[in-house]
C-alpha cells in the first residue's frame, strides 16, 4: 500500500463513501416491495401505531404488544405520507435506517481511528463501511421493518460525535452527542445500554490522561444533562408506569429462573455460548429473519473479526482500542440474557464494533506487509490485496445469493411472515365499508389484517371449524373470507343457506396447492334464510335467544363424547363477553352433573361483546359424558354467565321440554 494510493483514496474518500452507500443502498431497496413477502405481527403493529400517529396521536411509548418505544413508528408514519399506508413504507422505513447506518459506520471508525497513522485512517473507516453494507447479518434487519435497527445507526453516530467531542474538545460534538443519545432511548430496548457505553468513553479517556479536570466534567454534564431532557418524557412514563415499560424486558430476559441461582447461572451461561456462536459457527434457526442455522459473518469475516478483537486487546491502552471491545462486550450482552428471539436481532447494536473490529483485522497485517518489504518486493502485499479484494467480491455474491436466493425463494417464506393474513386483509380492504366481513379463522383485530384492509369497520371474525355467524345484512351484503382446513365447516355451510351465494378462490400459497382464502359473498343476507323457530327454547335477559339445539346422538355410554349445536339469535348489542355452557344434569329434576362444558363462544373466537343485533350465531360444542355416569335420561341445559360471577344469567324465558336429552346406557 503505498502512500500515495493512501493519499488519492484520502482525498476521494467522500465519493468512495458514497459509492459504497449506493451498494448497501441497493442491497436494501431491492425488491423492498415483494421481499419480505409480508409484514407479520410486528411489523403490522408498527403500521397501525403510523396510521394513528397520522391521525392526530402522539404516544411517548407504546403499550400494545408488551410495550415498544415509538421512534420507529413515527418514521414509519413520515413514510406514509409519501407511500401511503400498508407493507411497503413499514420496510422502507428500515431499509433507510439500514442505508443512513453505512456513513454513520464511517464517521465512527473515523473518530476512534483518527490518531492513527495516514494508511489506517485512509482505508480502515471506508473497509468498516463497506463491511456493513455487504453484511448479510445488517441487511436482514435493515429490510425486515423491526425497530432494532435504530441501534446500530445510534450507537455509531453517538460513538462519531463522542470521540470527536473527546478528540477536539467540541461543545458542539458533545452536545450532538447529548441530543442522540437522549434520542435513542425512545428506539428498542437494548439502547438503554447506550449511556453506560458514553459513560466508558469519558472514563477510558481521564484514565489515560490521568486527571479528571472541570472542564471534563463540564462536557460529562452537557453531553448527559441534554441526554436526560430529552429522555425526561419517557422517563416520567417509566416511573409512572414501570411494569409497561418493563414488561417487554421481563418478556424476554432471563431474569429469574424456577431452579433458583444455579439454574439461572446456567442458563445465562447457555445462552451467552448460542450468542458468541452466532458470530462464528452457527446462527439463529429462525426462519423469519435468516437461513436457519447460519452464522452472522462468513468465514472470511470471522476469521478478521477475530483478528481484530487480539489486535484490540494487544493496543488496549489506547482508550478507542478499549472503547470498541466495550462496545461489542456491552451491545452483545442482550443477547446473552435473552431467551426468546433471535440473539443476531438482539446483538444488532454491536454491528458497527464488529465491522470496525474486522476492518482493523484485515488492515494491520497489510501495513506491516507493506512497511517492511523492500520497494522491489511489495508483491506479498499485493497478493493480500487481491486476497482481500477477492474476499469481498465473494462475500457481496454470498450476500445476495443468501438473501434473495436462497432465503428469498424459498417457498415457505411467506408463511413465516404470515402472508395469509396479509391477502386475507387486502380482500377486506376491496370490500365497500357499508357491507360487513366475516373472517375465519383468523382473528380480525390482528395487526396484518387491520393494517392491510385499512381498518374496514364492519370485520368481524369467527372460527369456521366449529361456529358459523350470519349478519342481519339489512339490505348490505356479506363477505366471508374463509382460509380451508381440514375440520372447517363453515362454507359448506353458507352454501346450504345461501345456494345464490357466489364463491371465489384468493391468490395460491406458494408451498401448496391450495388458495390463502375462499371468499363466499351473499349481495343481500335475510336474516329469514336461517331457519326460525315462532318461539325461543331461551330467552336470556332478551339479549340472546335461543332458536335451536341439537346434539350428535341420543344414546351414549359413559365416556363417549356427544357434540351439541346451538343456534342463537341476538336480540339486542351486548355489552359484555359472557361464558356459555351446557350441562349435562338429570333430566328427574335432580342436580347430579354428567357432562359439561364451558368457554366463550365459539372457543372464544366470537365473543358476545362482538355480537350485534340481528346476528345468528350457530355455536358447537363438543361434551364428555363422565366416565361413572349412571344409566338414565339426561337433559342438556345451555346457559351464560359473566366471569368470574358463575351465577346464570336471567332468562326471561325457558322451554326446557323442548330442550335436547340423551339416554346414557347400562353398560
Amino acid at each position: 500500500m503505498s502512500e500515495s494510493l493512501s493519499a488519492w483514496i484520502e482525498r476521494n474518500r467522500l465519493w468512495i463513501l458514497a459509492a459504497i452507500t449506493a451498494v448497501g443502498a441497493f442491497l436494501r431497496l431491492y425488491e423492498i416491495s415483494s421481499l419480505p413477502p409480508g409484514d407479520g405481527f410486528d411489523a403490522a403493529q408498527y403500521g397501525l401505531d403510523a396510521l394513528q400517529i397520522l391521525e392526530g396521536a402522539r404516544p411517548i411509548f407504546l403499550e400494545a404488544n408488551f410495550g415498544r418505544e415509538v421512534l420507529f413508528s413515527y418514521l414509519v408514519a413520515l413514510v406514509y405520507t409519501v407511500t401511503g399506508p400498508g407493507i411497503l413504507g413499514i420496510h422502507l422505513s428500515s431499509a433507510l435506517i439500514g442505508i443512513a447506518t453505512i456513513p454513520a459506520v464511517y464517521l465512527a471508525a473515523r473518530e476512534l481511528l483518527a490518531e492513527e497513522e495516514q494508511a489506517l485512517l485512509a482505508w480502515a473507516p471506508l473497509l468498516a463501511a463497506l463491511i456493513t453494507a455487504v453484511s448479510y447479518w445488517h441487511l436482514n434487519y435493515s429490510r425486515a421493518g423491526l425497530r432494532v435497527i435504530w441501534v446500530p445507526l445510534f450507537a455509531a453516530l453517538i460513538s462519531a460525535a463522542l470521540w470527536r467531542g473527546l478528540r477536539k474538545d467540541s461543545r458542539l460534538a458533545f452536545a450532538a452527542a447529548g441530543i442522540l443519545l437522549g434520542c435513542s432511548q425512545y428506539t428498542y430496548q437494548a439502547a438503554r445500554l447506550l449511556p453506560l457505553l458514553a459513560l466508558a468513553a469519558f472514563a477510558f479517556t481521564v484514565v489515560q490522561r490521568r486527571a479528571l479536570t472541570r472542564h471534563d466534567m463540564g462536557n460529562l454534564f452537557l453531553t448527559f444533562g441534554l441526554a436526560l431532557l430529552i429522555f425526561a418524557p419517557l422517563g416520567l412514563f417509566a416511573i409512572n408506569q414501570p411494569q409497561v415499560f418493563n414488561d417487554r424486558l421481563r418478556q424476554t430476559a432471563l431474569l429469574d429462573s424456577e431452579g433458583g441461582l444455579g439454574a439461572l447461572i446456567s442458563d445465562l451461561s447457555g445462552q451467552a455460548r448460542l450468542a458468541l456462536r452466532m458470530f462464528f459457527i452457527e446462527g439463529d434457526n429462525e426462519p423469519l429473519y435468516t437461513i436457519p442455522g447460519r452464522p452472522s459473518l462468513t468465514p472470511f469475516l470471522a476469521l478478521f473479526f477475530l483478528a481484530g478483537i487480539l489486535l484490540s486487546l494487544w493496543r488496549c491502552k489506547r482508550p478507542q482500542m478499549l472503547y470498541l471491545l466495550s462496545w461489542l462486550a456491552l451491545l452483545t450482552a442482550p443477547a446473552m440474557i435473552a431467551d426468546q428471539a433471535a440473539t443476531a436481532k438482539r446483538a444488532l447494536g454491536a454491528q458497527p464494533a464488529v465491522a470496525i473490529l474486522i476492518a482493523l483485522g484485515m488492515l494491520l497485517p497489510f501495513l506491516f506487509l507493506a512497511r517492511r518489504t523492500s520497494a522491489g518486493s511489495k508483491w506479498p502485499a499485493y497478493v493480500y490485496g487481491l486476497f482481500l479484494a477477492a474476499g469481498f467480491i465473494f462475500t457481496n455474491y454470498e450476500t445476495f445469493n443468501d438473501y434473495f436466493v436462497i432465503w428469498g425463494e424459498d417457498a415457505s417464506l411467506p408463511a413465516h411472515y404470515q402472508r395469509d393474513h396479509t391477502e386475507v386483509g387486502l380482500a377486506a380492504a376491496a370490500v365497500p365499508l357499508e357491507d360487513a366481513v366475516l373472517i375465519s379463522p383468523f382473528p380480525a383485530d390482528h395487526p396484518s389484517i387491520q393494517l392491510n384492509s385499512g381498518r374496514h369497520p364492519n370485520m368481524r371474525s369467527y372460527d369456521g371449524h366449529r361456529c358459523l355467524i350470519v349478519p342481519d345484512g339489512a339490505g348490505h351484503g356479506v363477505h366471508y373470507l374463509i382460509v380451508p382446513g381440514e375440520t372447517e365447516t363453515s362454507l359448506a355451510q353458507l352454501q346450504a343457506l345461501f345456494p345464490d351465494g357466489i364463491m371465489a378462490a384468493g391468490p395460491l400459497r406458494p408451498d401448496r396447492d391450495e388458495p390463502y382464502y375462499i371468499s363466499f359473498t351473499v349481495p343481500q343476507v335475510a336474516a329469514a334464510q336461517i331457519e326460525r323457530m315462532d318461539d325461543l327454547l331461551v330467552n336470556w335477559r332478551d339479549e340472546i335467544g335461543l332458536l335451536d339445539f341439537s346434539v350428535s346422538a341420543d344414546r351414549v355410554s359413559p365416556g363417549d363424547t356427544i357434540t351439541a349445536t346451538l343456534t342463537y339469535r341476538v336480540l339486542a348489542d351486548i355489552d359484555a363477553d359472557y361464558t356459555a355452557f351446557v350441562h349435562v344434569v338429570d333430566d328427574g329434576g335432580g342436580t347430579r352433573l354428567v357432562g359439561q362444558v364451558d368457554s366463550e363462544p365459539c372457543g372464544g373466537a366470537l365473543r358476545t361483546g362482538t355480537w350485534r343485533t340481528g346476528d345468528t350465531i350457530r355455536d358447537t360444542v363438543e361434551i364428555k359424558i363422565s366416565e361413572d355416569a349412571l344409566p338414565g335420561t339426561y337433559r342438556l341445559i345451555p346457559g351464560f354467565y359473566k366471569w368470574p360471577d358463575t351465577t346464570p344469567l336471567a332468562q326471561t324465558k325457558e322451554t326446557v321440554d323442548l330442550l335436547p336429552t340423551v339416554q346414557v346406557r347400562d353398560e
